[in-house]
């Protein structure tokens, strides 16, 4: 086999407190440079961000919890246009997963 393996980026970060306005733009907006970043790297095959965030639950209790990640291939990247890719595209042509209820 000849060729160099294909990689993969996983990335993880934590947002300080979200204002409620729209998911899309406080937590979809800031991860768009950082895919179309990522996929300038010839070799990278699939990016991974998983995105955390202030969460309370059900009893009152306040943590740090995952808030969604956001899974995206070359074949998808290849799709988008990352400046102006919505959240429903990334949805269709990405892996999302939405961790809790309230995004």
């Amino acid at each position: 086999m000849s060729g160099h393996a294909g990689t993969n980026c996983f990335i993880t970060y934590t947002i300080k407190l979200p204002t409620g306005i729209s998911a899309s733009l406080e937590l979809i907006d800031p991860i768009r440079p950082i895919f179309a970043g990522l996929f300038k790297a010839p070799n990278l095959q699939a990016g991974y961000i998983q995105v955390k965030g202030p969460t309370t639950s059900i009893g009152g209790k306040s943590s740090t919890s995952d808030l969604f990640s956001l899974s995206c291939d070359r074949n998808a990247n290849s799709q988008i246009d990352w400046q102006t890719v919505t959240l429903a595209g990334l949805k269709a042509l990405c892996t999302y997963v939405q961790s809790v209820s309230s995004l």
